[in-house]
């Protein structure tokens, strides 16, 4: 929308400046057409600075809905993190215990051969 709201704002007076054109081209033998066209066209003029009022509204509006939807995904990718940190934590703690019964029982079975040797 906001794409081609300002593609329209861009290439809109272009276009109107050449249609003021042919039609003053058109018209120049009449002066009650003329009068017409150039009142239309300065109440035209005067509304440019609404369009581009409603523009900049339009572009912050869209501004805040992006700031809003990469706050909510930022939040969303850390709330994410913080399960996969405690999944990798409580597995870390389980590989702890493994390894300290692990050390502990070779412990006790080179102890228990060194004793059957002696």
């Amino acid at each position: 929308m906001l794409n081609s709201l300002t593609q329209s704002l861009t290439e809109g007076p272009q276009s109107l400046l050449e249609l003021y054109t042919t039609l003053l081209l058109q018209n120049r033998n009449n002066p009650e057409a003329l009068k017409e066209l150039n009142e239309t066209a300065r109440l035209f003029i005067s509304k440019i600075p609404d369009l581009t009022r409603i523009l900049s509204d339009s572009t912050r509006v869209l501004e805040t809905y992006l700031s809003y939807k990469i706050s909510k995904r930022h939040e969303e990718a850390t709330k994410r993190q913080e399960e996969m940190t405690k999944v990798l934590l409580r597995h870390n703690r389980i590989l702890a215990f493994s390894t300290t019964f692990l050390a502990l029982s070779t412990f006790g079975l080179v102890l228990v051969t060194v004793l059957l040797h002696i």
